[in-house]
């Protein structure tokens, strides 16, 4: 799965930079044209195909593993955004406040532990006041957060 990913993202990669060159011949009236014309058909070929693979494995895997040595970790955090995306399309306006409110919790306990460490560890002054307006903006978020719940019955 790893393996087919990463071939996504190369030949994405390719067909951006064949695409450009086309473009840029094109402007510049080569003789070149047709032959780059037919490299961007074939690597968007490519792309469908190996784009269906990755579908049809995804499809008979299930959800993509929360960690795998071998994964890239860009394609890794793009599958968990997209998985992510489709789950909150799926989710009512209350249940979307509901899963941000939690999220900015979560993330409002992580940035206080970090706090926490890096006064014991005696880290430097600029990273300490750094973590603590963030712990006030998550503080103000999540406040907020709270409120439009109540506001709209949901609380």
């Amino acid at each position: 799965r790893g393996k087919l990913e990463k071939n996504v993202l190369s030949i994405r990669a390719r067909l951006e930079t064949a695409t450009a060159k086309l473009q840029q011949a094109r402007a510049e009236g080569s003789d070149l044209v047709d032959a780059l014309q037919l490299g961007v058909d074939k690597t968007r070929a490519k792309l469908e195909a190996a784009e269906k693979a990755l579908q049809d494995l995804v499809g008979a895997e299930g959800p993509p593993p929360t960690a795998s040595a071998n994964a890239d970790p860009a394609a890794a955090a793009i599958a968990r955004a997209l998985a992510a995306r489709q789950t909150g399309a799926n989710l009512s306006p209350a249940d979307k406040a509901r899963a941000q409110l939690e999220g900015l919790e979560q993330r409002l306990e992580k940035t206080r532990k970090r706090l926490a460490d890096c006064r014991a560890n005696g880290d430097e002054e600029k990273i300490i006041e750094a973590l603590e307006s963030t712990v006030v903006r998550l503080e103000e978020k999540v406040d907020a957060a709270r409120e439009h719940l109540k506001a709209s019955g949901d609380a």
